[in-house]
């Protein structure tokens, strides 16, 4: 019908019907009269031998109508035929008609109806063995016997109706002829033996006429006689007798039972035991245990099941058949002798538990059993970390902590680079364990928890998963009774705006100081945008003197249109500029609060309007915002000023100059760089950065001479000693070599490493730090960090309290060990890559230059560190060390060399 769907209004119209109808009238179809012949010759055959036959014309049948339309029934396929039986309506097909004999009404008696007699002659039916005439379906009451008969797809009522069998008893002998003729066909196990329990059920004469039985031989199926034939009562031992290749059929639904033993004790087949004989031949591995010592947690879940269950493993274990054919032998993954399950010695806990599970029918599954091992151990674990928790806590010294916390591996895995090696050659001796937690608490001070965190945290489940000085960390530590101190530093995340109160009284500036200032005063103070730039020695107050000029600036002038944006490029460098701002603004300030926004990490800013307003801001988030829409108002600072400007000479600064409208050619608003290091014995890199501050230099003619020779003799910075210890010789690898020409005088990290492990040169640096006076704070700048580390670890050792710092270290314990060196209770600060730039100590005595430098700028940072003067509240004299390595195929010289002008005043 649908390719007829528009038109079926009209075809309807004209009596045309996509599915049978009720109400229908046969007698007009071509195949009634047959239907009649067939009504009248049954009428014939009931007659007695002296009993008179009538005329066909005096015999009339009738009835109500029934479904239709059928006068094109016999010409649908069989398929059409069966899906027409289906589409019937159940109370259009009709059981019986009337027949009556003349006119005598009491002659009438119920016959078939016409489209029962129709069904069973021409009509088919789909079931459960495809389709079937109808006189040889049965009903769907008997679908239990699906598999065997052919069980109608139809309603029970439409059955009723068709009066198809519905009790095995009612199956016609047809039926029962045809499923024996398709047994003897068949090669699905399953059938064939079904078929035949049925059979006996049910049609035991049919069945006892046969002289032998369809049963599969090996791969073959064969008709032998009953004594040949072993029966199956599962798949197992259909599937042995199979690969023994002796006769069998498989019989193994439990409701057959019945008709097996017939088949054993009156057909004479075999039983498998009599066919097949079985033992288990097993080696044991040790003594059997109880299952639930195995297994603990079974006894909440099994209860009473698995008392008295033994597990036995064994190192052999296979199953022994005996048939006719020979003996063979079968390995086994699992067997039940008795109450004792028996698995392969190789198997795992979980496998074990599997395999028991199924021996024995509990039903766990490969899940549950699962489940069962993870609470076992679970359970052990618990047990096991109260156990070790309960050792750390009784440990008394914090090597004896960290003994009782990890294991000789997770120790040395923590431990810096060459340590060990070291520990060896100097003792002669492989550390012990307590040794090996001594050197880990040398090396790592009271970050040694945070250091073996990963190693800590695979023995105690709860350890935090930072140590930063928050509850977790302090509760953790507090129970196992470590020091607070090893739950790490919370370092509080400052707001994104400050307000700066001021002014209150204040020192004045040195005279070198106030030059500078007045000269920046005056430049901000010009009628157009104006750069220069401003190169003082570390030590000297260059951000105090540029805060204090700005500030004057702003007094004299007031507040700003624009914001004053200050860049830097480290979060530290920034935070230390947030906090002398503020100390400066509240000292010297004008009468109106300063709003400092920080301008790095995840914060953000907005503009401000009536106040002086400062932004410091890294050059990495100017990168990623100032380009945007939001930060327009940004773009129109009206001060630039560049910290630490000797690295403002790249070309992402040269980006984000451009989009504050500072090029080679335009200078949009005032831009001012600052920079303790300007390009020292490289001429045309000072030119090139001067030139981008306009050519203008604040401190110009400020000294009589260097800067630093003047600034020692007004004890704005410290004297120098200076002292050269014995180094490595050694020559670098080609690709090394490379590297050290491509990045200026940088040696590469592999290069380092082979430095770091020089016994030699690190006996001489250690003891020359323990030859110093105890009082004095000695800054190392070591080889790598794992370098860094091991000077730590040694002189720690030593009594002399070390901590290393390096670019891991988290920003809350560097400040923390850095507060604690300001204090002396840190003694030596070793560290790689990180103090040269926003340390600020003034009481270091002794610098020492532990790692080869080439670049002048990089060793005048180091060495910036320890030359606070007196009047800078440091000390008088800074003691330098330099480490003099040679690099036989490197001739470059050593930076130290280019810097005897602050130890020897004939060289200035």
């Amino acid at each position: 019908m649908g390719f007829h769907a528009d038109d079926e209004t009209v075809l309807k119209e004209f009596g045309a019907s996509d599915r049978p109808g009720i109400g229908y009238r046969p007698e007009g179809d071509h195949w009634f009269p047959a239907y009649v012949d067939a009504v009248y010759e049954e009428y014939c055959a009931a007659l007695g031998p002296m009993e008179r036959r009538v005329q066909l014309s005096t015999m009339r049948v009738d009835g109500a109508p029934v479904a239709g339309p059928l006068q094109l029934f016999e010409q649908l396929s069989r398929e059409g035929r069966a899906a027409f039986l289906a589409a019937i309506p159940d109370e259009g097909l009709v059981q019986n008609w009337t027949r009556q004999i003349g006119r005598k009404a009491t002659n009438r008696v119920p016959v078939i109806s016409p489209l029962r007699w129709l069904l069973y002659t021409s009509g088919y039916v789909d079931t459960s063995q495809g389709l079937r005439r109808v006189p040889v379906a049965v009903g769907p009451q008997l679908s239990a016997y699906a598999d065997v008969l052919p069980v109608a797809k139809i309603s029970e009522v439409k059955s009723l109706n068709l009066r198809l069998p519905r009790r095995v008893e009612d199956v016609s002998e047809e039926v029962w002829e045809g499923l024996l003729e398709r047994i003897k066909q068949s090669t699905d196990d399953r059938e064939v033996g079904r078929g035949y329990a049925i059979l006996i059920r049910v049609a035991e004469d049919l069945i006892n006429q046969e002289t032998a039985v369809r049963c599969r031989v090996g791969e073959a199926w064969k008709m032998l006689p009953d004594s040949e034939i072993a029966v199956a009562r599962n798949m197992d031992e259909y599937n042995e007798l199979v690969r023994e290749e002796h006769p069998a059929l498989l019989v193994d639904s439990p409701e057959d039972a019945p008709q097996i033993e017939v088949m054993i004790n009156e057909w004479g087949m075999k039983r498998v035991s009599e066919v097949i004989e079985k033992q288990i031949r097993s080696v044991p591995a040790g003594d059997p245990t109880a299952l639930v010592d195995e297994y603990p947690t079974l006894r909440q879940r099994l209860g009473a099941r698995v008392q008295g269950v033994m597990i036995q493993r064994c190192t052999e274990l296979e199953e022994v058949i005996r048939t006719p054919n020979g003996t063979t032998f079968h390995s086994l993954r699992s067997a039940l002798d008795e109450s004792t399950i028996l698995v392969p010695d190789e198997a795992s806990p979980e496998e074990a538990l599997v395999l028991a599970d199924a021996a024995l029918g509990w039903g766990l599954g490969p899940d549950g059993c699962k489940a069962a091992i993870q609470r076992h151990l679970y359970n052990l674990e618990k047990q096991a970390v109260r156990d070790r928790k309960e050792q750390v806590r009784k440990a008394e010294s914090i090597p004896d902590k960290l003994c009782a916390m990890l294991d000789e591996s997770q120790l040395r895995q923590g431990l810096p680079a060459g340590l060990v090696e070291s520990e060896v050659q100097d003792s002669g001796l492989e550390p012990t364990v307590r040794r090996l937690a001594e050197l880990a608490f040398r090396a790592h001070d009271d970050g040694v928890l945070r250091a073996y965190a990963k190693e800590i945290s695979s023995q105690l489940p709860d350890t935090p998963h930072r140590f930063d000085g928050k509850a977790p960390a302090l509760r953790f530590v507090t129970d196992l009774g470590f020091p607070d101190s090893f739950a790490g530093a919370r370092v509080p995340t400052p707001p994104e705006r400050e307000v700066a109160q001021g002014p209150v009284e204040f020192p004045a500036l040195h005279p070198y100081q106030e030059t500078i200032a007045e000269r920046l005063v005056n430049l901000l103070c010009a009628p157009e945008p104006q750069r220069a730039m401003l190169s003082l020695p570390t030590g000297a107050g260059k951000t105090r003197v540029a805060a204090e000029g700005v500030i004057r600036w702003i007094r004299q002038s007031g507040t700003p249109a624009g914001p004053i944006l200050w860049i830097a490029q480290t979060g530290e460098l920034c935070e230390q500029a947030v906090q002398s701002w503020k100390f400066v603004w509240e000292k010297v300030g004008a009468d109106t609060p300063l709003v400092i926004d920080r301008f790095w990490g995840g914060n953000s800013a907005t503009p401000v309007t009536g106040r002086p307003h400062l932004v410091i801001a890294t050059d990495a988030k100017l990168r990623e915002r100032l380009g945007t829409k939001d930060y327009a108002w940004l773009r129109n600072a009206s001060l630039v000023i560049v910290d630490e400007a000797h690295e403002a000479s790249s070309s992402e600064y040269t980006k984000i100059l451009e989009l504050l409208s500072l090029t080679h050619w335009v200078t949009s608003r005032h831009l001012v760089g600052l920079t303790a290091t300007p390009f020292r014995n490289s001429a045309e890199r000072t030119r090139l950065l001067v030139q981008r501050f306009g050519n203008r230099r604040l401190d110009e003619g400020v000294f009589s001479g260097d800067p630093i020779s003047d600034l020692q003799e007004l004890d704005i910075l410290s004297s120098v000693e200076h002292r050269e210890l014995p180094g490595a010789e050694f020559s670098l690898h080609a690709d090394e070599l490379q590297f050290v020409e491509q990045f200026q005088g940088f040696l590469p990290r592999s290069a380092e490493q082979r430095l770091a492990k020089d016994e030699g040169r690190n006996r001489v640096l250690i003891e020359e730090i323990a030859a110093l006076p105890d009082n004095w704070p000695v800054l190392v700048f070591a080889t790598s960090v794992d370098h860094a580390k091991l000077l730590a670890a040694k002189l720690s050792d030593r009594g002399i309290r070390s901590v290393a710092i390096d670019s891991a270290t988290p920003i809350a314990d560097r400040r923390r060990w850095i507060e604690a060196f300001r204090r002396r209770e840190i003694r030596v600060i070793t560290n790689y890559g990180v103090l040269s730039q926003g340390f600020d100590a003034p009481a270091t005595r002794a610098v020492f230059i532990a790692r080869p430098v080439y670049s002048p700028n990089a060793y005048q940072q180091m060495v910036g560190r320890g030359l606070r003067g007196p009047r800078n509240g440091g000390k008088d004299t800074c003691l330098i060390l330099d480490v003099r390595d040679n690099i036989t195929n490197f001739d470059k010289k050593l930076a130290f060399t280019g810097f005897e002008f602050l130890w020897k005043k004939d060289a200035r």
